[in-house]
């Protein structure tokens, strides 16, 4: 999520959070200075994950 997203609110982020707890779905969290695009050298940081 994007430091400075504007289009998910903090407390949505907890929700969908929590969502993937209760279901023991694995994830991860991952944050980026920047809002709710992704630009191309952060999706290069996700891939090489």
């Amino acid at each position: 999520m994007g430091e400075q997203d504007e289009a998910v609110e903090a407390s949505k982020l907890d929700e969908l959070e929590a969502r993937l707890v209760d279901r023991q779905i694995p994830y991860e969290a991952v944050s980026f200075a920047g809002g709710h695009w992704l630009d191309p050298d952060v999706l290069r940081s996700l891939a090489a994950t």
